[in-house]
């Protein structure tokens, strides 16, 4: 995962941004996904919040991506804030499923492959 961007879509960009409890905001980034150890695996990459009772926004890939240097591609995905104030990481997860529903159902449950960090937002107290 390169180039993250997290956006409130009005002067906020970057991989760090504040935001209000339930606040609509956007992160794009870009990917290249394989899998080597299993090469015929379905693959999901799932954007989303990691926090207990989450859910996740996307799947910013869903295939079979082969051997190194497998599928390259971008995501672009809106995401919202939680309702309660406090620190919250935006995660990639890399999940070996059978489909991007079935990845998605699982977000956050602690069974994906890999779990990459790539920003974070911080929910303060207030309302738009």
């Amino acid at each position: 995962v390169s180039n993250v961007v997290l956006t409130d879509d009005l002067s906020q960009f970057g991989t760090t941004i504040t935001l209000i409890p339930s606040q609509e905001f956007y992160v794009s980034y870009d990917f290249q996904v394989s899998s080597s150890s299993c090469p015929t695996c379905n693959v999901q990459l799932v954007t989303g919040l990691s926090y207990l009772g989450s859910s996740s926004g996307a799947c910013a890939y869903a295939g079979v991506p082969g051997v190194a240097p497998g599928m390259s591609g971008t995501e672009s995905a809106t995401l919202t804030a939680p309702s309660s104030p406090g620190t919250y990481s935006v995660v990639v997860e890399y999940n070996q499923r059978a489909s991007c529903g079935d990845a998605l159902t699982n977000f956050g449950m602690g069974t994906a492959f890999f779990m990459q960090v790539i920003g974070q937002i911080i929910v303060i107290s207030g309302s738009s």
